[in-house]
């Protein structure tokens, strides 16, 4: 199985197209549709929707977002949001502000979109969280 795209609903599509793309790398692709697109070198494409086009009552739930890094993207990523003081974490539960989570060689750390998705930031083995 291969992921091909996934849709992440906004409510500043371009605000958050840009946010994802300064933290995570890739390109910003245009729009597809209603959509604007933020494509990876792996084939991955994530599309950012108005969730006002459902309707103006829509409210986004949150969601979160799993992302595996290079260990230079990881400490690239890292150092951009300590530079823009972006908050971030070493839990998916937001008790430990400032810290990243290391664990079995690997390394990981939580953010906050502009819309309140959370994105898990990833450097190792994927699965290899619940041992300390």
């Amino acid at each position: 199985m291969k992921l091909d795209h996934m849709v992440v609903w906004s409510r500043d599509t371009d605000e958050t197209a840009e946010f994802w793309a300064d933290i995570l790398g890739g390109r910003l692709g245009g729009v597809a549709g209603y959509n604007i697109r933020l494509d990876f070198d792996n084939g991955v494409t994530v599309q950012f929707a108005d969730i006002s086009r459902l309707s103006d009552a829509a409210e986004i739930q949150q969601r979160h977002y799993a992302i595996v890094v290079s260990d230079a993207d990881f400490r690239t990523a890292l150092k951009l949001i300590e530079t823009r003081r972006i908050r971030y974490w070493a839990d998916a539960h937001r008790h430990e502000e400032g810290r990243s989570y290391h664990y079995d060689g690997g390394r990981v750390f939580f953010l906050l979109d502009p819309n309140g998705h959370l994105l898990e930031l990833n450097r190792g083995r994927v699965g290899g969280m619940g041992r300390r």
